[in-house]
């Protein structure tokens, strides 16, 4: 029986390898442990009883930052619906959005987290707290921005401490911002490409995706947008790690002929393209540590899956 590979042999115009969408994790490591959050209520905000009406007081001012920062720039903050796609309200947005970089859409969200709550537990005549992680449910904020590197992308910031971050972007627009900057032509898929006027300079742009780039994307933003801990809190150790919660590596086949990618029903793109895709859920599963430092590795895996999937050894057929 044939392999995929030699049954699109010749029959393909574009063939890419690339990060599809990226899910990070940011995580404050001092924030983590009830120990840590008596040290930071102590330490940097200069309590000596460490009160949970301080936990309150940093939830109240980080509101009240991002209401103060969306009424300067004349954006609403918009309540999402239960199941609405929250993308496709960014991409309306984005189209109303005039800039090359900025902030397109503020939208906030009740979702579950692991919040810190404090009871009191006094030693001896002396007032004092002890805190234990819960479950809570409360207001999450979506920075949907636009970035000169990576296009479209998110970050969402909960409002109750340890401050748990999620960062969503896209390899592809990474790419497609790039190639704009170079001034190199191309025609777009949903999510991919159609065509390119320089492929080969497609496929390196693609692989200088880098964990560095990411991590400059994350702090560019950071220093812009209302945030819940102070450049202070930051410099003294109290700034969000990035950790991989879902990598997607894919290499998307573009048909010279759509009709003979049609039998091949493997995630077609546009009726023009087929996409393999390498999904990483729990980089752990693989023996590799979650940290942004370890990307190069992921999609180097995720890669190797792809390949087996389109050229199987005799092992895996």
């Amino acid at each position: 029986m044939p392999t995929i590979r030699e049954i699109l042999r010749d029959k393909v115009s574009l063939d890419i390898r690339s990060v599809d969408r990226v899910l990070l994790n940011g995580w404050v490591k001092n924030l983590q442990m009830a120990g840590g959050v008596v040290t930071f209520i102590r330490e940097q905000r200069g309590w000596e009883i460490p009160s949970p009406v301080m936990l309150n007081n940093l939830t109240v001012a980080f509101r009240t930052a991002v209401e103060q920062f969306a009424a300067a720039r004349g954006l609403e903050i918009v309540d999402f619906e239960k199941g609405e796609s929250k993308e496709e309200r960014a991409q309306r947005a984005l189209t109303q959005f005039s800039g090359k970089s900025g902030v397109v859409l503020i939208g906030k969200a009740q979702e579950e987290t692991v919040s810190f709550k404090g009871r009191r537990n006094d030693k001896g005549t002396k007032v004092w707290f002890t805190y234990r992680r819960e479950t809570v449910r409360v207001t999450h904020y979506y920075f949907y921005v636009l970035d000169e590197d990576f296009g479209l992308a998110f970050i969402k910031v909960c409002t109750y401490l340890p401050f748990a971050v999620k960062v969503c972007f896209n390899g592809h627009a990474w790419a497609k911002q790039q190639l704009t900057k170079e001034g190199i032509a191309f025609d777009a898929l949903d999510n991919g490409f159609a065509q390119c006027a320089d492929p080969r300079r497609l496929q390196a742009l693609c692989h200088q995706l880098t964990a560095a780039a990411i991590q400059a994307f994350f702090d560019r933003w950071v220093d812009q947008l209302p945030w819940p801990l102070s450049p202070a809190e930051r410099d003294a150790g109290y700034q969000h790690d990035l950790s991989v919660w879902q990598l997607e590596v894919s290499r998307t086949q573009v048909f010279a002929d759509p009709e003979q990618g049609r039998a091949l029903k493997q995630d077609p793109k546009d009726n023009r393209a087929r996409r393999t895709e390498m999904m990483i859920n729990n980089p752990y599963d693989f023996g590799c540590p979650r940290g942004i430092a370890n990307c190069a590795d992921l999609v180097a895996l995720g890669e190797r899956f792809n390949e087996r999937l389109l050229a199987p050894g005799p092992r895996d057929r």
